[in-house]
């Protein structure tokens, strides 16, 4: 039995997750479901909030944090990388590199892997906005425990979005871009400006936009942020949305209202 993140999601499966360390690994685990009939369930930080984290009962399912290699290709300035890998993981090696994705997530502990897979995006209509955008190739072990290389155009806009259902991806190469900062500026606007167009005009003209819906008070905080030069003074970083146990959201919620 695994959880969701969140814990109000819960999965049953028919055997312990299992933690492989190699593609290899993974692909014996694929032969060996092949043998018992069962169903194979990919998982990385089950931040899902469905149920599309969960195995079939008569499943195993396979948490793939432990393929986390990391390589940056200079050639053609793109990086490869294990589907565990989490975009916080990712982001750190990319800028040791001097690099960076076009737009992120504000959450870093995802992994690579599950955002491609179900469409994680940032906040931007400047830029290409979802992981699976960045994907220029993937390595994908399939029904039969074959390992498959996704680098045809038609044949990526199937896999990268693929919801877990069209094999197992191991490795992802994904294009980047120069490393940059982002200044972002935060306000309260009424929430008139959802409906009235203002919003929407944010949205085309700033590299990021974050949007703070509070009913209660009928207000709107915005976070409107726009690309800078990496010559600006300034080294803050953001990790929105904690890890944090559901007892501690409480807590959390009424420091935000304070």
């Amino acid at each position: 039995m695994y959880r969701s993140y969140n814990q109000q999601i819960t999965c049953e499966a028919h055997e312990a997750v299992h933690f492989p360390k190699s593609i290899d690994e993974v692909q014996s685990l694929v032969h060996y479901a092949i043998k018992n009939n069962l169903k194979v369930k990919a998982i990385g930080s089950r931040h899902s909030a469905t149920d599309v984290i969960c195995s079939d009962p008569d499943g195993i399912a396979i948490n793939m944090h432990g393929i986390d290699h990391m390589t940056y290709n200079s050639e053609d300035e793109t990086v490869t990388t294990g589907p565990g890998v989490t975009l916080a993981q990712l982001q750190q090696f990319l800028d040791s590199k001097g690099r960076g994705l076009i737009s992120a997530p504000s959450f870093g502990g995802i992994t690579i892997g599950g955002g491609v897979a179900i469409g994680v995006h940032g906040s931007t209509l400047l830029h290409h906005a979802c992981l699976s955008d960045f994907v220029v190739s993937l390595k994908v072990i399939d029904g039969l425990g074959n390992i498959q290389v996704i680098d045809k155009a038609q044949d990526l806009r199937a896999f990268r979005v693929n919801l877990g259902l069209l094999g197992i991806v191991v490795q992802l190469t994904l294009y980047t871009v120069p490393q940059y900062k982002v200044q972002v500026t935060n306000y309260e606007a009424s929430e008139e400006i959802l409906l009235n167009g203002v919003a929407l005009s944010l949205a085309r003209k700033s590299d990021y936009l974050s949007l703070w819906w509070l009913p209660d008070d009928k207000s709107v905080v915005v976070g409107d942020g726009n690309y800078i030069s990496l010559s600006v003074p300034g080294n803050a970083s953001s990790n929105l949305i904690p890890d944090i146990p559901r007892w501690q959201t409480a807590i959390f919620k009424t420091t935000l209202e304070v």
